[in-house]
């Protein structure tokens, strides 16, 4: 949650290097310095300089979350992307637990 961190000068990873700040209620998270090739699981190509975005916003009355994330990136596509979706909250759910699998290893 450091706005002005440094990440040019660090090493990529898989995941990217992300900053994030409040813009009253909406939290921005901005992430660069991904070392991914692909933009998504159908193997659309995600070039080397790609930025995305995302925007989380709640509403007043917290039962939803509303999220966008822009994606720029001049190597894939002409003009920024934004996707958009929400989450309506169910304080009945459990959150189950996921293995995250990278290049063949699980992670918890």
């Amino acid at each position: 949650m450091t706005p002005n961190a440094k990440v040019d000068s660090l090493p990529k990873t898989l995941l990217g290097r992300s900053t994030g700040r409040w813009e009253g209620e909406t939290l921005v998270v901005t992430t660069s310095r991904i070392d991914w090739p692909y933009f998504d699981p159908s193997g659309i190509p995600q070039g080397p300089s790609a930025t995305i975005v995302e925007r989380f916003t709640p509403t007043s009355d917290g039962t939803r979350l509303n999220y966008t994330m822009t994606i720029t990136d001049p190597a894939t596509f002409t003009s920024p992307l934004e996707l958009s979706r929400s989450w309506v909250w169910r304080p009945d759910e459990t959150v189950k637990p996921y293995n995250c699998v990278e290049a063949g290893r699980a992670r918890r």
